[in-house]
């Protein structure tokens, strides 16, 4: 697994910092491997965990992932501060040009790994924090002299917070939120509605300027037509069960319409998923329950006709760009709604299908589906746009910035 291979190995033998003891010899070892490094460290600070292949079907660390490839080939330091099964070391280097320096751990190790965290932003003189979940008293970070900093929006964490019920946390977010977008060089948001949320949240504190930056992962558009299967559309679900992906609501249509539609469920734990729905469904060839990577996923979205993805009326879904509402469309698949308020796909344009006429049994005939899904590429097409114009701006933001290949090499 990447980060556990023989590379890896001779990383450590180039890095060092040993933790194993406190003798003279092995911290003088230690800064004698560690100046050289950091003196030759170009590049950026990342607060915010590294897109390890565990967490690629999370669509936070999907972004993240994004923004990796835009940070190109120049030096990313990931300061992790969330513990991950069978990576405990404090430090690893999973890729070509990358360090990851986990916080989470003893008193010692927090203390030691935050001061090296220190010193690689007073060295590469940027930073990027996804989220304001990954700020956790770094905040201050951003207010160094000569330091750029970029505030990455993924969504409206305090208000998302409260809808979990999480009362106690909330203020804590609320105030790293409040002093970030008014700290950060750059503000990047997912939507122009999220840049519009922050501006009616924070009037005149804002102090960075604002990127839209839909993130979502690189697309072939499938732009031709697609037939009924026997007369029957497909009609897909891709996600988690969480609470705000409404399960429920998808399993009471999928009982009332299967004898009329096919579907396909694709989510990370299937057992659970099948166990949710009627008995009498749990082993009809109609659903289909299953689990898939994600290009085999983009494979499968080729046969599909429909998409469910049912958000509430809420201000978390007002600001978002849903990757999977990006991916249906690329995909030609019609998105079937319960509340079409979300992100900037409705002022872009974006045609869909309500839930109710999904359990009405009223989808659209084969030709007028494919009218839709058309239309739908149009606006996949500008979010393209507008995300090549926001990574363009930030290409701009952070292109003083010049490779730089520390000892010890990648």
């Amino acid at each position: 697994m990447c980060g556990s291979s023989s590379s890896s190995s001779c990383t450590h033998r180039s890095l060092g910092f040993p933790f194993g003891g406190t003798t003279f010899a092995k911290l003088w070892w230690a800064i004698g491997r560690g100046i050289p490094f950091l003196w030759a460290l170009k590049g950026v600070v990342v607060f915010g965990g590294y897109p390890y292949p565990e967490r690629e079907k999370d669509g936070y660390f999907q972004r993240v992932r994004a923004v990796d490839s835009l940070l190109g080939g120049q030096w990313r330091v990931y300061v992790d501060l969330w513990n991950l099964p069978h990576r405990t070391t404090w430090y690893d280097r999973p890729a070509p040009n990358t360090l990851v320096l986990r916080i989470a751990g003893g008193k010692k190790r927090r203390l030691v790994v935050t001061f090296l965290t220190v010193l690689c932003v007073l060295r590469c003189r940027a930073v990027w924090f996804h989220s304001v979940h990954s700020i956790q008293g770094f905040g201050c970070l951003m207010k160094l002299p000569g330091i750029t900093s970029v505030l990455d929006v993924h969504g409206a964490v305090p208000e998302e917070c409260l809808y979990q019920g999480d009362v106690s946390g909330e203020p804590r977010l609320s105030l790293d939120e409040k002093l970030a977008v008014s700290r950060a060089d750059y503000i990047v948001v997912v939507s122009t509605a999220m840049g519009c949320h922050l501006q009616r949240k924070y009037t005149n504190t804002i102090g960075g300027q604002l990127i839209t930056f839909p993130i979502f992962p690189k697309l072939v558009a499938d732009r031709t037509a697609k037939t009924y299967r026997n007369g029957e559309p497909i009609v897909v679900y891709a996600g988690g069960l969480q609470k705000w992906q409404q399960v429920p609501k998808i399993v009471d249509a999928i009982g009332k319409t299967a004898d009329v539609y096919v579907y396909e469920l694709f989510c990370p734990d299937p057992t659970t998923m099948s166990n949710m729905l009627p008995k009498e469904l749990q082993s009809s060839p109609r659903v289909m329950v299953d689990c898939k990577p994600h290009t085999e996923l983009l494979h499968a979205y080729r046969q599909c006709h429909f998409g469910l993805l049912l958000r509430e009326d809420t201000i978390l879904n007002h600001v978002a760009c849903p990757t999977k509402l990006v991916e249906y469309i690329a995909m030609g698949i019609v998105p079937i709604l319960e509340s079409p308020q979300i992100g900037d796909f409705e002022s872009l344009g974006m045609r869909y299908v309500r839930l109710q006429d999904l359990v009405s049994r009223q989808l659209p005939d084969e030709e007028t589906r494919n009218y839709i899904a058309q239309d739908n590429l149009v606006v996949f097409d500008r979010l393209t746009a507008i995300q090549a114009e926001g990574m363009e701006r930030l290409v701009r933001a952070l292109g003083s910035l010049q490779c730089a290949t520390p000892s010890g090499g990648s």
